[in-house]
């Protein structure tokens, strides 16, 4: 019933009409075409995840010979370029699907979304799990639905690590005794490098990164401290650097990892053969708890779109519960739909119940502006504390400076 009335007070808002309502999008000509009508939709899934969005879309074309869904797959490094470029020329999709935390980048400053907050009722939004709708919902407009959340997580094999960590004095202990020099295995790899992947312990130190009003909080002492605890586990040769999310994968299926620290994303491409068990990242020296970003991945509407009405038709499908099961099963995916987690089958998953239990924990990751010009700035302080030589609470301090600035740009 909670879950309900707070979908309601989402649609309320995002119905609001006025200065910070529904925004100004493109009107493009609508094509009128005598044969089926083919709506581009952009992704960039892998394996598991691309064969069940793959089946889904067969679904639907059997059954709707008059509207046509074609899937392009582009690369994940490129998503974020290729969309923002391609559409305003008239070269995008009519509907793609990526992470809430572009919405207010693409909104404000690229006019790509179309907001779609008077074309569903609340008894379609009431599908989904209420924080992943929230996410969608920028300057009162709703922006898109949701196909699933997405955050962090420990994930070991069992053969290794026989108890999993609770606390970061277990996880680095844990660590020592799986790193093994005579069989290149370390006790844990993640992308360490990156922000987004470093958050569930600046967030378990007390750190903030950027508040709700926009404003950064980098140069804090609690996230300098998250950084000097990661870079202990490097400097201890507990953890490789310089690793991307294939490598993670690769170190892990390969037995070259006991931990890695990753998303719902790492079973799709987990070998048949590798066992894996999850659990909640752990606690941090002083008891927070080490909190992960949320992601809501959702799919888009294109302001740039000349078959919007065909596209809604196609994401009511593409989020309804039947095909949020065969995304869960397929796919692996920690889906946004209440109705799979009633399942029995779902129930009795033990990672995905820890996936679903970590979220509770999560920090919603921000889809402010501001946060575009913190990724990369915080990926470079990251890299020189953690890496090299630089003083965590240096680095940290830099990275702030630099922010400030650049944000102080975007208002100009």
């Amino acid at each position: 019933m909670m879950r309900y009335q707070l979908i309601l007070l989402v649609f309320a808002l995002a119905c609001q009409k006025g200065p910070v309502g529904e925004a100004t999008t493109p009107s493009p000509e609508v094509q009128v075409s005598a044969g089926p009508v083919d709506v581009v939709l952009w992704h960039s899934y892998r394996d598991r995840e691309k064969a069940a969005l793959e089946q889904v879309v067969a679904r639907w074309n059997e059954t709707n010979p008059s509207i046509r869904v074609r899937l392009l797959n582009v690369p994940y490094d490129a998503f974020v370029d290729k969309v923002t470029i391609a559409t305003p020329r008239g070269q995008g999709p009519d509907l793609f699907i990526f992470a809430h935390n572009m919405i207010g980048e693409w909104v404000d400053r690229g006019h790509l979304l179309e907001p779609i907050s008077q074309r569903f009722l609340p008894e379609v939004l009431s599908r989904f799990i209420s924080s992943t709708v929230k996410a969608l919902v920028y300057k009162h407009s709703l922006y898109g639905l949701p196909l699933a959340f997405k955050s962090l997580a420990l994930f070991y094999n069992p053969d290794v690590i026989k108890e999993p960590p609770a606390t970061a004095e277990e996880l680095v202990a844990a660590a020592r005794a799986a790193t093994d020099r005579s069989v290149g295995r370390y006790g844990i790899a993640y992308e360490a490098g990156l922000l987004y992947f470093n958050a569930p312990f600046i967030h378990g130190f007390g750190g903030t990164i950027l508040d709700g009003a926009g404003r950064p909080h980098v140069g804090e002492r609690p996230v300098a401290d998250a950084l000097a605890f990661v870079r202990g586990l490097v400097r201890e040769g507990l953890m490789p650097s310089g690793l991307n999310s294939a490598m993670v994968t690769s170190l892990y299926n390969e037995g070259h990892a006991a931990m890695v620290i990753t998303g719902p994303w790492f079973l799709a491409e987990l070998s048949p053969d590798q066992k894996v068990r999850a659990t909640v990242l752990p606690k941090m020296p002083g008891g927070g708890i080490a909190k992960p970003f949320l992601g809501s991945e959702a799919v888009f509407l294109s302001s740039w779109s000349r078959h919007k009405e065909e596209a809604i038709k196609v994401m009511d499908f593409l989020t309804s519960d039947e095909s949020a099961l065969i995304r869960l099963r397929v796919g692996r995916q920690t889906v946004a739909n209440v109705a799979p987690y009633e399942l029995d089958e779902v129930k009795a998953d033990p990672i995905i119940s820890v996936l679903r239990a970590q979220a509770e924990t999560a920090v919603l990751m921000p889809s402010r502006p501001e946060m575009q010009v913190v990724w990369s700035t915080m990926d470079m302080a990251i890299n020189r504390a953690v890496f090299g030589d630089t003083d965590p609470m240096v680095a940290v301090s830099e990275a702030q400076a630099k922010i400030e600035a650049d944000i102080a740009k975007m208002a100009r």
